[in-house]
């Protein structure tokens, strides 16, 4: 078994790595990436020959514990089952049609090598969420691929419109985040160290969930559908699939035909035990799923292109999927995932040449087929076709919807914020003189305290999301808003907590620090380039620098590149008895500092590039 996952995870990585770090030429790129798929696949048919070994039974396999304080740990750990295998036979066999096809289409392009990188890594995300034993590191998994994702959408990053479009999909994918680690951290709550996916198959463990506090479970299960939904694209996120090819087709046929696209399916499947013993919980999963066949259904019959077309249907089978899963048919749920990602991964690698083929076929002089004048919704009156197709050429108009009621009443608090200068240096004067006084108060009244601190750190993490005046500025509300999170968890906690707190604040101080040189550096003492109104393009003239900083956003952010990973769920954890809503806000924060970083990355590194 040690061997079989060296193997899977190590080649895709190490594959990664050389394109990413070393200048090879695309045959020697193809080389290696066709070597790792072939490496990963031999390694997926000798799992899953183990596991056939074992009688099919679950293989529950510890392997080390990478932290441990107090009453918090963060175990890695061996789970394969049925679903483990086929996630994993997915990911290889699509991934190697995509590193042979790529090799070919992609002959030439700038990108070649980074596109590669992204698509390893990739590999290494899916196969990490395969095998995980626990949410925690399913969350690693999760995140590997999200941010990969984003990459691959703005893979043309030289335009402004393509990273627009995927700063949306990061915006939902961070919302999924949050959800899932807010289900991870009430896991924590709720069981304590029994939040292993082995748990949830003991008899003893289901009954006592239906006997538990069926409030927890439900929360939990809300969490779980939020994750669930935004990273499948089903209600109410189902607007950012279309935003989403704007990446490179075999980007496309991977992350949105074949796999990333059915990860909300894989996490239902997997987390199955816990959402259907919440009082509805299947009846929610349900309607969900078909509110979004339903929509995605009619949004695709209005679609003028044909990778937007193949998009939304396959939103609308991932919704079905859900009501399969809802009504308990959970083989037939991965049979139909498995057969979806076929189909979609072969429409969309072979998009371009149906469209061609297809105009020859009606160019040539036999062709006298007609266009049929009836159609599903041919019964309804006039009035009513016209208002669906409205609501349908307008994606039924969900993304206003977000934009509504979540993204402007937050922009126009950051913007207030912004005008009162809040992240100047008189302004972080003011923030600080602040917590004093909340730390003061907290000999009082506790509870004022902590909501003095609470206030602080939204408004610190939002001003920083909405900052247009300077890169600094809106880099340095990032590393506050952080460092004002260590300060609260450690004044209002009655137990020693310095060790997870290092372990949170070490590695964001680290990327602060040389994110903030390579910002320096980026913008060269030049005017022109500190504001965040628009782009600017560094990333042509200094790719180094720029690399930098986005390695550097995504350790601020706490991604899993370093140890303040871990640190986030540690710190999450001690928002426990009477503060139990503490926990929402700080995932709440962690997920607009990750978008904040990455906006500074987008804005001063992406887009058409400025004299």
């Amino acid at each position: 078994m040690p061997t079989i996952l060296i193997i899977l995870l190590m080649s895709p990585l190490f594959a990664g790595l050389c394109c990413l770090l070393i200048s090879l030429s695309e045959r020697q790129t193809a080389i290696i990436c066709k070597l790792a798929g072939s490496l990963h696949f031999i390694g997926t048919v000798g799992l899953i020959f183990y596991w056939t070994i074992w009688n099919q039974k679950t293989i529950y396999q510890p392997l080390t514990t990478l932290y441990h304080h107090q009453d918090y740990r963060f175990d890695v750990a061996i789970y394969v089952d049925s679903l483990s295998c086929l996630w994993l036979f997915m990911t290889s066999f699509f991934s190697g049609l995509v590193i042979k096809f790529s090799s070919v289409y992609l002959h030439k392009d700038p990108g070649f090598r980074r596109f590669f990188a992204c698509l390893m890594f990739m590999m290494v995300g899916h196969t990490i969420m395969a095998l995980a034993h626990s949410l925690d590191l399913l969350m690693t998994g999760w995140e590997f691929v999200g941010i990969c994702s984003f990459l691959l959408i703005c893979f043309y990053g030289h335009r402004n419109t393509t990273v627009n479009n995927a700063f949306k999909v990061l915006a939902v994918y961070r919302i999924s985040d949050a959800g899932l680690l807010l289900g991870a951290w009430l896991g924590h709550i709720l069981w304590h160290n029994s939040q292993s996916f082995m748990f949830l198959r003991d008899a003893d463990f289901k009954m006592h969930l239906h006997d538990g506090n069926q409030i927890g479970i439900l929360i939990m299960t809300g969490f779980i559908l939020l994750a669930a939904a935004g990273k499948s694209a089903q209600f109410p996120f189902t607007f950012w699939l279309s935003r989403a090819m704007e990446g490179p087709t075999p980007s496309s046929a991977v992350f949105y035909g074949a796999m990333s696209v059915h990860a909300g399916v894989f996490l239902l499947l997997r987390t199955y035990t816990i959402w259907t013993a919440a009082p509805g919980g299947p009846i929610i999963v349900g309607l969900i799923g078909i509110t979004t066949t339903l929509i995605a259904t009619g949004i695709a019959r209005t679609q003028s292109n044909i990778k937007g077309q193949i998009a939304f249907s396959s939103a609308a089978q991932v919704g079905i999927i859900f009501v399969e899963v809802a009504l308990g048919f959970k083989n037939f749920a991965m049979f139909h995932m498995a057969a979806n990602a076929s189909l979609r991964c072969y429409q969309l690698m072979t998009a371009s040449s149906s469209v061609s083929n297809l105009l020859k076929y009606q160019s040539h002089s036999s062709f006298s087929a007609q266009i049929s004048s009836r159609s599903i919704e041919s019964f309804l009156p006039r009035r009513m076709i016209n208002t669906l197709y409205i609501f349908c050429i307008n994606e039924g108009f969900l993304e206003q919807t977000m934009k509504m009621i979540a993204w402007n009443p937050m922009r126009k608090i950051g913007q207030f914020l912004g005008a009162l200068n809040f992240k100047g240096f008189g302004g972080t004067f003011f923030i600080l003189l602040s917590a004093i006084s909340a730390t003061a108060l907290s000999s009082f009244n506790i509870k004022i305290s902590v909501a003095m601190f609470t206030f602080l750190i939204v408004a610190v993490s939002l001003a920083s999301l909405f900052e247009i005046t300077s890169f600094i500025r809106a880099w340095n509300s990032i590393m506050l808003a952080n460092v004002l999170i260590a300060i609260q968890i450690m004044i209002f906690e009655n137990h020693e907590i310095w060790q997870d707190l290092l372990l949170f604040l070490h590695g964001i101080v680290l990327f602060w620090i040389i994110g903030l040189v390579s910002i320096y550096k980026l913008t060269n003492s030049s005017t022109v380039l500190k504001a965040l109104d628009s782009f600017h393009g560094r990333a042509e003239r200094n790719p180094v620098y720029a690399n930098i900083l986005l390695i550097c956003s995504l350790g601020i952010a706490g991604f899993p590149i370093s140890g303040s990973y871990i640190g986030q769920d540690a710190v999450l954890h001690h928002a426990i008895g009477d503060y139990l809503w503490l926990a929402l806000v700080l995932a709440f924060v962690f997920a607009i500092n990750g978008l904040s970083a990455i906006r500074v990355y987008c804005k001063l590194c992406l887009g058409r590039r400025t004299p």
